[in-house]
């Protein structure tokens, strides 16, 4: 039930008061700031009451809103107040000028489990550690070092990390032992030497690049071979620009990753003709499944999957042509 309707419920009976004012999960989404509009009311005010009349814990809270500007004190007073009623899972996306900076009390936030975060910054304070993080989503956002040295941002139980446009990401030291899948969409140039000296690539499973992530891989000298090989099981190509320097990036990680099983590849610009010999490149003996998504260009297809999977034992490609899926084998 939407919080609008939910509260308007509340003068119906004690009842109802009881029950909307209890709601573990709180969502102010762009029916509640469509509702507050339409009423002439002010947002902020109506939020500020509803947190102020809710009893028991707050699980949930999330405000998303693209069209209504909340100011810097009235969000850190949610934030303070859901922090110190057992929040688990919170998202912020204000359609703010300048970006959000995110108030010290939640860095000290215990049972986070889910954080997604747009148009935010980071100052983090010495030893932040998010203990009960799974999940971690950023977008437009950006953290601000306050010192010469490195921050640390320690999340000993964080699974996925998914970082869309983000600036000044390589500032942090990512302590993460357990992650488990990466998506990186055009933020900063990481190199293949992330590869080689950052521990969470040398962890993690299943990783996403999008077309320009995985040019900036070749912005330097791209290896035949990294130091330790990668645990990747799938790997996913958004935005797939097919290039001379994009395939060679794309050939390093499959070299490199023995225990790849599913290839993903959506494929949007063709920047160029690409003509490669595949023979001794890569010996992909475990790929299972290689999908294929894309809109222009169908021949560029049959050109980079022998290059992707020229040794595969079996796999099952996919695309979408005009908004039409059609299957098809190959080889």
């Amino acid at each position: 039930m939407p919080i609008q309707d939910a509260a308007k419920t509340s003068i119906l009976s004690k009842k109802w008061i009881q029950i909307w004012s209890t709601l573990p999960y709180l969502v102010f989404d762009h029916l509640f700031f469509q509702y507050v509009s339409d009423i002439g009311a002010s947002a902020a005010s109506i939020i500020h009451k509803i947190l102020m009349q809710h009893t028991g814990n707050i699980l949930g809270f999330h405000l998303i809103s693209s069209t209504c500007e909340l100011a810097q004190s009235d969000v850190d007073q949610c934030i303070i107040f859901v922090s110190q009623h057992g929040i688990q899972k919170l998202t912020l996306d204000i359609a703010n000028k300048e970006n959000y900076m995110l108030p010290k009390r939640i860095f000290t936030c215990a049972t986070l489990t889910h954080l997604k975060l747009s148009r935010c910054i980071f100052k983090l304070p010495d030893g932040t550690k998010f203990p009960n993080l799974t999940r971690l989503e950023l977008e437009y956002s950006k953290f601000a070092s306050h010192r010469e040295s490195e921050d640390t941002l320690n999340l000993p139980v964080l699974e996925i990390l998914v970082l869309r446009f983000c600036a000044d990401v390589d500032s942090v030291n990512l302590v993460s032992p357990n992650l488990d899948s990466i998506s990186i969409l055009s933020i900063y140039t990481i190199t293949f030497g992330c590869f080689n000296v950052n521990p969470i690539f040398a962890v993690i499973k299943h990783l996403c690049l999008n077309g320009t992530s995985l040019e900036k891989l070749g912005s330097v000298r791209v290896p035949d071979r990294l130091r330790q090989l990668l645990k990747l099981q799938s790997l996913k190509l958004c935005d797939f620009k097919i290039s001379f320097e994009s395939i060679r990036c794309a050939f390093c990680l499959l070299r490199n990753s023995p225990n790849l099983y599913k290839i993903e590849i959506h494929e949007v610009v063709k920047v160029k003709d690409v003509y490669l010999d595949p023979s001794g490149e890569i010996r992909l003996l475990r790929i299972k499944c290689v999908d294929l998504f894309y809109k222009f260009y169908l021949f560029s297809v049959f050109v980079i999957v022998p290059f992707l999977v020229g040794f595969a034992l079996a796999y099952v490609s996919r695309s979408i042509v005009d908004d039409k899926m059609y299957a098809f084998d190959v080889g």
